[in-house]
C-alpha cells in the first residue's frame, strides 16, 4: 500500500493529541507509540536540556555560573527564575550577542576564560559560533587571539557571589581545565552540568574517565545525561551532584 501525504499528516495529528493529552509524555498513549516504535527498531529518546526538566530536578542554586555562553543558554537559565547568572565567556563580541539576544534577565558579564589559573591564553577561533577552544581542534581554527583566563573560585569569591552554586561548563574540551579553577568553591557547588568530550575532537583533550575522576575527586558523581543519541556520541551533557545528594538514591 503507498503511503501518502494525508497519511503522514495524521500521523502528526495523532501524535500531537497524545503530547497533549493529560500526563503528556508519561501518559499510557505515549509508552505505546514508544513501544511500537520499538518493535520495529527505532529508540525514542527524551530532550533533557530544556527548563521545564532541568526545573523538575529540583536544584535550589543561588548563583549560576555559565561558563561558556555560545549565543546564551535560556534553557538553563528559565529553569532558575530570578537568580543571578555570572556569564564566563571569553569572546567579548559573543558576549555582547547573548546579552543583547537574552533580555531580561541577571547577568554578570565576564570577558575572560576559565581555567586553573590566573593568565593569559590564546584560544583558536573557529568559524562556527560556540566553537573556539584554548585546545586546537582535530580541525583547523579562522583565527586566534589572546584572552585573559580566571580561577572561578577567586572571581565569584573576590565579588560575594551568594551559594549554593550551579555550574554550566561548555568549553570545548577545557571543562577539566575549568573544574581546577573551582576547587575553592566546589563545597558551595550544588551541582555541575558539562558538555563532556566523548570522542577525541581535540589534540592532547582529556579522556571522559579523567574528567569522571576529578568530579569523584570533589565528591562529585554522575546523576544523569541531558544529550542523547542514536549512536557513538562526540559529546555528552552530564550532571553531577553530590555522591550525598539524595537524588542519587535509587527509586523503583
Amino acid at each position: 500500500m503507498k503511503t501518502t501525504t494525508n497519511d503522514f499528516a495524521d500521523i502528526k495529528d495523532g501524535i500531537d493529541k497524545i503530547m497533549h493529552r493529560p500526563g503528556g509524555v508519561a501518559g499510557a498513549a505515549f509508552k505505546e507509540l514508544v513501544g511500537a516504535l520499538n518493535d520495529y527498531g527505532f529508540t525514542v529518546y527524551r530532550h533533557k536540556f530544556t527548563a521545564r526538566y532541568i526545573r523538575g530536578l529540583g536544584f535550589e542554586a543561588n548563583t549560576l555560573v555559565d561558563v561558556g555562553v555560545n549565543r546564551g543558554t535560556p534553557e538553563f537559565w528559565d529553569a532558575f527564575p530570578g537568580k543571578k547568572i555570572v556569564l564566563v565567556e571569553p569572546l567579548s563580541e559573543i558576549l555582547d550577542v547573548a546579552m543583547e539576544e537574552n533580555p531580561g534577565y541577571e547577568f554578570v558579564p565576564l570577558a575572560a576564560g576559565a581555567g586553573s589559573e590566573n593568565t593569559k591564553m590564546t584560544i583558536n577561533v573557529m568559524p562556527v559560533t560556540g566553537h573556539s577552544s584554548f585546545l586546537k581542534r582535530q580541525d583547523h581554527a579562522d583565527s586566534s587571539r589572546t584572552v585573559p583566563v580566571v580561577r572561578l573560585d577567586e572571581f565569584l569569591a573576590a565579588g560575594g557571589f551568594a551559594p549554593p552554586f550551579g555550574l554550566k561548563i561548555d568549553t570545548e574540551g577545557f571543562e577539566i581545565e575549568v573544574l581546577k579553577g573551582c576547587s575553592g568553591i566546589m563545597k558551595d557547588v550544588e551541582f555541575v552540568i558539562a558538555e563532556c568530550s566523548i570522542k577525541r575532537m581535540f589534540q592532547n583533550g582529556y579522556k571522559f574517565s579523567e574528567l569522571i575522576q576529578i568530579m569523584a575527586d570533589y565528591g562529585f558523581q554522575l546523576m544523569d545525561i541531558l544529550s542523547s543519541s542514536g549512536g557513538p556520541p562526540n559529546n555528552l551533557d552530564c550532571v553531577f551532584v553530590k555522591e550525598t545528594d539524595k537524588r542519587l538514591m535509587f527509586r523503583v
